[in-house]
């Protein structure tokens, strides 16, 4: 079983209806080493890997402090710090459970089966896969890029 990533327009198109505001997606390169820093992992129902989503500490704080109309303010200081502050952590997961529409195994079953926030450290290899730059109105821009495990 193969699995396909979905289109720019899709993503976008989730985030912004989760979070109930535009969110303007645009293609972006492959981001630098370090420069993403949470992961979700997602699977199929068996448990064979289907791929990775990683986000920089921008969209992460934009997008958690978006879904719950937390000030932009907030959200910046988080990225000043690079640190989220734990409401915008668990906003930001249930972005990353959202976001596995970005993920079809021919019609199986996906889920997010793990999650990784700093200071835990995580593979950010994304060579490959489709980048994206997000700015969601309102808040700001910041990176996402989602790899299949194939």
């Amino acid at each position: 079983m193969s699995t396909h990533i979905a289109k720019a327009d899709a993503i976008s198109r989730h985030i912004s209806l989760l979070l109930r505001r535009k969110v303007f997606v645009q293609p972006a390169a492959a981001p630098a080493k370090g420069k993403l820093v949470i992961f979700g992992r997602y699977e199929d129902g068996t448990g064979k890997a289907l791929g990775t989503v990683g986000a920089d500490m921008a969209l992460a704080a934009y997008a958690g402090a978006a879904l719950s109309l937390v000030p932009a303010d907030v959200a910046r200081d988080c990225i000043r710090v690079r640190r989220l502050e734990p409401a915008l952590q668990e906003n930001f997961g249930e972005i990353l459970n959202v976001l596995c529409c970005g993920f079809d195994a021919e019609g199986g079953r996906v889920k997010l089966a793990s999650m990784v926030f700093p200071p835990d450290a995580a593979t950010d290899d994304f060579t490959g896969g489709l980048h994206l730059s997000l700015d969601i109105d309102g808040y700001g821009e910041g990176l996402l890029s989602l790899r299949s495990a194939a």
